[in-house]
Order: C-alpha cells, then structure tokens, then sequence
C-alpha cells in the first residue's frame, strides 16, 4: 500500500515492475489502487497493469486504479489500467483519475500506457476527474499515453471523442509538460 525510499534525486530503492492485478476491489478508502496506493518517494511503477474495476464508498479519497498519490521522485512507466472505477458514494468529493489520483512533484516521470477504464463519480468531485488522472498538479513531463474509457458524472456520459479528449484527461496545472497523449475511442 505505501512504497517509500529516503529523498535523493537518483535513488530508485523501490521498483515494482511487470506486476498484473485482477482482483476487483470493494472499499471504503481514502487511497486504494490495483497496484500500489501510495508511491510516496524515490518509487517506480513499471509495465503494470490493472484489470481489476474498484468500487470505493468514501466519501473523499485520491483514487486511481495504478497509483493514487505519486510524490517526490516517483515515475509511471508503461502502465496500463483496464478496469473501471466507481466513486458515486452520497457526497463524493475527492479526486477519481484512471491512472493516478495525484502528482505533485516536479522529479517525477509519467510515460507510456494508458487508461481503457471508465470512471464513474459525482459532480461534487469537481475538477479533478479525467481519464488519465485526477489532479497533475506540477511540471511533470508526460507524454506517450492513450487515454481511452468512458466518464459518467452523475449517470450522465460525458461526451468524449478524438476533437476533446485533451478537456478530460485530468486537471493540469501546467499543460506544455503533457505531449503525444493519443485518442482511441472505447470500445462497446
């Protein structure tokens, strides 16, 4: 659930590569993922995928079906989510992203992959709801994903396709750092 190594630029001490879950998930948590919750510092997840769908009943969580919080030094590689995520608890209000919840900080890669996955939430998760990620929240360079799946606000399809998938894969913060993301549209 939380992977972590000491703060040095270079310093990969945690590493988890070519791991595949399957398992659907049924909670009530704040950070909860198919691979790893939380990579907190100096983490890399690589050639991952998630096949598993998530249903969390939290009220207000950082959700993402790889990762839900990628902090200081910590890269996605080539990861690929499949399953979908339901975030429609009464009130929800956090951040529901097919990838990630949450990067904030500026040493980290995010390159390949993509999310096939749909998410389902509420409107009062605001902004951050993508189908990529949640909230990219730093100069993080990106590039190389597909961004695919579906989005349901409030049991309503938002309507996505090849001239605005850029407005839903996730809040930027600074979007000059996230090139070559590609469209392909779910399929039925």
């Amino acid at each position: 659930g939380f992977a972590t190594t000491p703060k040095v630029i270079g310093d990969f001490g945690v590493i988890i590569s070519d791991c595949v879950n399957n398992g659907n998930m049924n909670v009530t948590l704040g950070r909860c993922s198919g691979i790893v919750a939380t990579a907190n510092s100096g983490t890399t997840i690589t050639g991952c995928v998630n096949n598993g769908d998530q249903i969390n009943k939290i009220a207000n969580g950082r959700l993402g079906n790889i990762v839900c919080n990628l902090a200081y030094n910590s890269h996605i590689i080539n990861c690929v989510n499949n399953g979908d995520l339901d975030a429609t608890a009464d009130g929800y209000k956090g951040t529901v992203g097919g990838i990630f919840a949450l990067a904030g900080d500026a040493t980290s890669i995010i390159e390949g992959g993509g999310n096939y996955g749909t998410i389902r939430t509420l409107s009062t998760a605001g902004k951050y709801i993508g189908l990529l990620w949640a909230n990219h929240n730093n100069t993080i360079p990106t590039k190389n994903m597909v961004a695919s799946g579906r989005i349901f606000v409030d049991g309503v399809e938002r309507e996505i396709n090849a001239s605005n998938y850029m407005e839903h894969i996730g809040f930027m913060k600074n979007p000059d750092c996230v090139t070559d993301i590609m469209w392909i549209a779910p399929k039925n």
